[in-house]
């Protein structure tokens, strides 16, 4: 199938595709919930897309919201969460995203470390207290000035 003009534009935005890991967003939030996998999208391309990073991390907090709400039975493990740990453990993929020094401010390098280990099989007690923790960090994030302007550390 051909593919319309334009196509490479819209198939590998700059906002999704800037991580100095090289990893692309896509390849990670595809193998997530739709709830985290948006909550970890808006943190990746927080300020990216615009100048303002509070809307994506106020985007971000409302999804984590939703998947703690929605999504827990899907995430006891099982063969997703194995396949998840796969993909993120294969070539130092998680390794690479999360390096530090890290391309984003601290509070949201922790919240997209939440988002993996939420998607790793985590027991209920566990996920609870991650599902916490991701929340404290997007409203760290969401208040603390030095996350707020282009959504990465330079």
């Amino acid at each position: 199938m051909e593919r319309p003009t334009g196509f490479d534009i819209v198939q590998r935005p700059k906002h999704y595709n800037a991580h100095p890991s090289g990893v692309e967003c896509i390849e990670v939030v595809e193998r997530m919930t739709f709830n985290l996998g948006n909550c970890c999208k808006y943190l990746w391309r927080g300020g990216l897309k615009v100048s303002d990073a509070t809307q994506d991390y106020e985007k971000a907090l409302w999804y984590a919201i939703r998947s703690y709400e929605n999504d827990q039975a899907w995430l006891f493990g099982g063969q997703a969460a194995m396949e998840f740990n796969r993909f993120m453990l294969e070539d130092g993929r998680a390794s690479r995203i999360l390096a530090r020094p890290s391309p984003w401010c601290e509070p949201i390098r922790k919240a997209v470390s939440y988002t993996f280990d939420l998607h790793g099989g985590r027991v209920v007690g566990e996920r609870i207290q991650i599902y916490d923790r991701l929340q404290a960090c997007i409203r760290t994030a969401i208040a603390d000035e030095r996350c707020l302007g282009r959504g990465m550390e330079p």
